[in-house]
């Protein structure tokens, strides 16, 4: 019951933060395409369309969190957390999609002579705009993937901050075009210092993706963690041959404990049942604890 209340939680915790973001990217889109059109910015213009393939990713958030949240069954033991790795892969894929092609456009527009033209005022509050509701799309995007643990959503909300990252260049060449119209070459720079951060971010994203998706182990200290709770547990006299493994933020435990080979069995699975109760407790992001007992034997 527990852990479908965590499950459900989960569910609203992930639907609630994405719609907010599917709204506000549907505003910022527009006002961004039409303040670029009538106050004369292609720059502008250009981050309302980065902002409607935000949507995208959104969309995707939605449908794929509906999937990897769904129980157990017959032919998924283990649940559907997968879902949750391969959806990481796609949004760091999309990041990179989203900077490369930028950081291209900037260094090839870096070796001609640019000359911003002079956008009108309205360019630069739409942009400034942005840039506040994209950090706080980001900020609070952030937050809940860290409280619900996803990486998915993490990477959803550095997809956001990819979007604000990109306004400033446009920022810029805005307000440079308004003081410095010879100085053009300023958006060029920042447009390529900023797509050099979404790069790694989304390599990043990628290679965790994959990581958990090739079942990698926990750290040595989430497993020395997991050793020293369950020596806690009265009547356990040694740990050994701990495996564990990501299924999308969820960590899977199998492990053996040893006990009094005097007692029950009745009471050895009792042992082994406050292992797995204060393993499941824990703060180590465990889902699920296969435990295998065994007498204790003195070398």
């Amino acid at each position: 019951m527990r852990v479908d209340n965590l499950i459900e939680n989960e569910k609203r915790e992930i639907k609630k933060v994405t719609w907010i973001s599917v709204f506000i990217n549907i505003f910022l889109s527009v006002a961004k395409i039409m303040a670029g059109i009538f106050g004369s910015s292609a720059a502008l213009i250009a981050d309302g369309v980065h902002s409607a393939s935000d949507l995208l990713s959104d969309f995707i958030l939605i449908i794929a969190s509906g999937l990897w949240t769904k129980a157990e069954d017959d032919n998924h033991p283990y649940g559907h957390r997968k879902i949750e790795n391969l959806t990481t892969l796609i949004l760091g894929i999309l990041v990179l999609i989203a900077a490369i092609p930028m950081m291209i456009s900037a260094i090839r527009d870096l070796k001609v002579n640019h000359i911003a033209s002079a956008p009108g005022r309205i360019t630069l509050i739409v942009a400034m705009l942005s840039l506040i509701l994209k950090e706080f799309l980001f900020r609070v995007t952030r937050s809940t993937g860290k409280r619900i643990r996803s990486q998915a959503v993490i990477a959803n909300a550095w997809h956001h901050r990819s979007d604000a990252l990109s306004t400033v260049p446009v920022l810029v060449s805005i307000l440079v075009a308004m003081l410095y119209p010879e100085w053009g070459f300023v958006d060029e720079i920042g447009a390529i210092i900023v797509s050099v951060m979404l790069i790694y971010m989304g390599i990043r994203f990628i290679c965790h993706a994959l990581k958990c998706m090739l079942d990698f182990a926990a750290s040595e200290d989430v497993i020395e963690r997991i050793k020293g709770k369950s020596f806690k547990v009265d009547g356990v006299m040694d740990v050994h041959k701990v495996r564990t493994r990501y299924m999308g933020s969820s960590l899977f435990i199998d492990m053996h404990i040893e006990v009094d080979p005097d007692i029950s069995v009745r009471k050895g699975h009792k042992i082994a049942g406050i292992v797995k109760k204060e393993l499941l407790s824990s703060d180590c992001e465990v889902s699920d604890v296969i435990i295998h007992i065994e007498p204790f034997e003195k070398l």
